[in-house]
């Protein structure tokens, strides 16, 4: 059979997927579980500045069990992932996040996606996009951003915790309601045939209404948890970075039952040394790291076993170029990581 001939089969039938109704009464089967050792940031004091904040699904406000593990989902009545792309020719797939801001007018940075499986044949790229919420929360409304393209073999990938994808945009995203929606735009790998899956809370585990996913008319919205979609009660595990003018908070992440503090490097931006600070509950092995936008480790420091106490690393950063990095501390129990800006 012709190249040709398999392209026309393969569409024919993603069409028909649509035309028939995407009505997906199967039952997704786990395929793999990862740690969550990921949590929104906790404020310990107030500045008048402008905000930085990460924003998290809902659902990780809660700390329940349905935050501790995440999932691939197979699409069990068909070939390919819940989350992701599937034969029903799914596009995108979408979470609402919400921010409570008084004059709701802020600014989206980045854009982060947890992906559970990314499996690369043509190296094809995604993005992620912004999207507006609607009044009457009938799902994403206005498109309002898109990230910089990442190719699939660029992505961020662990068989056993959750790591974050960096998305970049070159503009940040002006948003005006109350809450907006990050979605993963997969419909070139179906061209590439690539295969991405984004990890997801289990199937009773989600704050109905938030998950959405873009049918392959690539114009139907519909909620996961709706009857004609999955009909499942899960949320897509996704993040953003939003920044505004108000009370701003220096952040503290904790990891784990590990209880590991990882508070703002100073100074920010820097031109030479960099001084990170973290506390520890208990005895831990830290690796001290500092990435690229895309993920990239450029440094380590191995700090082999530490007993509880607090510490501060002087890191120089003489021989970063200008431009933005994140740094992080990594444990058995995974990865905490917090930005920061080069200027010479």
């Amino acid at each position: 059979m012709n190249l040709k001939l398999t392209i026309s089969i393969f569409t024919f039938c993603l069409m028909a997927n649509f035309v028939f109704g995407q009505a997906k009464i199967v039952n997704p089967e786990p395929a793999k579980v990862v740690k969550n050792t990921f949590v929104s940031p906790v404020p310990l004091s107030q500045a008048r500045s402008i905000i930085e904040e990460t924003l998290f699904p809902s659902i990780f406000d809660q700390d329940t069990v349905c935050t501790q593990g995440l999932f691939n989902f197979f699409n069990s009545g068909g070939w390919g992932y819940v989350g992701g792309m599937n034969n029903f020719g799914d596009v995108e797939k979408a979470q609402l996040l919400n921010y409570e801001d008084d004059d709701n007018n802020y600014t989206v940075t980045e854009a982060f996606a947890f992906i559970g499986v990314a499996e690369v044949i043509g190296d094809g790229e995604v993005v992620a996009k912004i999207y507006e919420s609607t009044a009457d929360g009938s799902g994403p409304g206005d498109l309002v951003g898109t990230s910089e393209p990442l190719k699939v073999s660029e992505l961020e990938i662990d068989e056993e915790f959750a790591l974050p994808t960096p998305f970049v945009f070159a503009t940040p995203v002006q948003v005006t309601t109350n809450g907006f929606f990050v979605s993963l735009d997969m419909s070139k790998l179906y061209t590439s045939q690539d295969t991405v899956g984004i990890l997801m809370t289990d199937t009773d585990c989600g704050v109905a209404g938030e998950a959405w996913e873009l049918f392959s008319d690539g114009v139907t919205w519909l909620s996961i948890a709706d009857p004609n979609s999955w009909d499942i009660g899960s949320n897509f595990f996704m993040a953003a970075i939003v920044e505004s003018d108000g009370l701003s908070a220096t952040k503290e992440l904790v990891a784990g039952n590990q209880r590991i503090s990882l508070h703002d490097a100073y100074p920010n931006p820097t031109n030479d040394q960099l001084t990170i600070s973290y506390d520890l509950a208990k005895s831990a092995a830290i690796q001290i790291e500092i990435y690229s936008l895309t993920g990239q480790v450029i440094q380590q420091i191995d700090k082999n076993t530490l007993p509880a106490g607090q510490y501060q690393e002087r890191i120089s950063t003489k021989n970063l170029a200008t431009g933005t990095y994140f740094y992080g501390i990594r444990t058995d129990s995974g990865r905490l990581m917090q930005k920061f800006s080069v200027g010479k």
